[in-house]
């Protein structure tokens, strides 16, 4: 069963919807990022996961919304996504953490890849939305 959206006006309001979603998702995570980075270091909290690894995963879902739900917007997103990383990095040695290159190369990289996810899973969705019968569900 799949809902379509008959009307133009329907479509913008979802659009517009969906985007201040993703910008709220982004907001939310950049929060939860910031408080995990800058706590004091607890070893148990990675349950053995390689600290570059939690970095990477971490940007790449830090821009994920906005690359699927606002593409447009990513040529101001990525620079911001990647001075958030770098800031985070020059501010960890005052909250008695240390400061990497690694974990910074690893937000690049997680930046990039979380890039390159949404753009795919967004031509997927455009693709599957614009192939989709103009017809209620049964």
């Amino acid at each position: 069963m799949t809902f379509q959206i008959t009307s133009p006006g329907g479509y913008q309001k979802l659009s517009t919807t969906l985007k201040w979603l993703a910008v709220a998702a982004t907001l939310v995570l950049a929060a939860v990022i910031l408080l995990l980075a800058l706590a004091p270091p607890h070893p148990q909290m990675s349950n053995g996961i390689n600290d570059k690894i939690l970095h990477f995963m971490a940007f790449a879902t830090l821009v994920l919304p906005c690359a699927i739900f606002m593409a447009r917007s990513l040529f101001w997103i990525l620079p911001l996504a990647l001075a958030f990383g770098g800031a985070i990095e020059l501010l960890q040695p005052g909250f008695g953490r240390d400061a990497s290159w690694a974990d910074f190369q690893a937000d690049v990289l997680g930046v990039v890849a979380g890039t390159a996810l949404g753009l795919v899973l967004r031509f997927l969705i455009k693709r599957r939305v614009s192939g989709a019968k103009l017809s209620r569900p049964v």
